[in-house]
């Protein structure tokens, strides 16, 4: 029988990484995404299995919005297999670039996301012009 003591002395001991781990996993099993993908930026630690680094950039830059990198990107891939779908790609890309415009995630000049409202501001004929041409 053990005293209350000795369960006490008891610890776990994890690495670094295997922490962050399964903060991420929490995170993604709660569908936390943007704070799983911050937590990734931070540590340096991925979550997901991914099998090579130009995968890994392809989801960093769908996940930053930067759809006009995400399609020069995904352009050789057109060209070098016939069977790529190349069109429902760049439509799906088209579909995710107007979602963030519209839902105000519009990436400043200095390349910071900031929060933008299309409303009646003069200021944001851009977004609007932006919009329309998605």
């Amino acid at each position: 029988m053990q005293s209350e003591g000795d369960e006490a002395s008891e610890r776990l001991f994890l690495a670094e990484s295997e922490v962050v781990s399964l903060l991420l996993e929490f995170l993604g099993a709660r569908q936390l995404t943007s704070a799983q993908v911050e937590l990734e930026r931070e540590s340096g630690v991925v979550n997901e299995i991914i099998p090579s680094t130009d995968l890994l950039f392809l989801r960093t830059l769908i996940l930053d919005g930067r759809w006009d990198d995400v399609s020069e990107f995904l352009q050789p891939l057109e060209e070098a297999f016939r069977g790529f779908p190349g069109k429902k790609v760049k439509a799906n890309i088209l579909k995710h670039r107007f979602l963030d415009l519209l839902t105000g995630h519009v990436l400043s000049p200095e390349g910071i996301n900031v929060p933008g409202s299309i409303g009646s501001n003069p200021g944001n004929a851009p977004v609007v012009e932006e919009l329309v041409k998605v």
